[in-house]
């Protein structure tokens, strides 16, 4: 092996290192944002889930006071969605937590509590809950469509097969 085929070599190695583990950094920024997300949705969707559990068990003697725990947990998914920043959440949660937000800010979510039919309310959350859940059940099906559609992944990709293309035609 000549002096120049060992400097290519070297060259070639430490190019790729750099590519490598720029594309393990952005592999893993995206696990974690994408991981805070769907941790944040449900911390904030947690009173919803309450709401839900208390229409399923409102028949049940001992739970008189059904409007006024539902008040309680309507308000408290309010509180936790007052500074509601849309932009935090990407793709499908994005579309989700809007969903949820404008049911929760649209005045016929508090007069159905107020007028007790908690029915309608929780169908209609649950319906958006589920996305949730589902979101969290395809976690590797959500992360891998982030990563496809990571601009930075993309450009790396498109940089290695250039670089593919010309080391085999050069």
């Amino acid at each position: 092996m000549d002096f120049k085929q060992i400097i290519d070599n070297l060259a070639v190695g430490i190019g790729s290192g750099i590519f490598a583990s720029i594309i393990v950094t952005v592999v893993f920024y995206i696990f974690n944002d994408f991981q805070k997300e769907i941790e944040k949705a449900k911390d904030m969707t947690y009173p919803l889930w309450g709401l839900i559990a208390l229409n399923l068990t409102k028949d049940v003697s001992k739970n008189f006071e059904v409007k006024d725990v539902a008040n309680k947990y309507f308000s408290d998914a309010n509180i936790n969605f007052e500074r509601f920043e849309p932009w935090k959440f990407k793709y499908e949660l994005h579309v989700i937590m809007v969903n949820i937000y404008e049911l929760l800010i649209d005045g016929k979510s508090y007069n159905a509590i107020e007028s007790g039919k908690t029915d309608q309310l929780s169908d209609l959350f649950i319906q958006e809950l589920n996305k949730l859940d589902n979101c969290d059940r395809y976690f590797v099906k959500g992360f891998f469509k982030r990563i496809i559609k990571n601009k930075i992944i993309i450009s790396a990709c498109m940089i290695f097969l250039l670089v593919v293309f010309l080391s085999i035609f050069t």
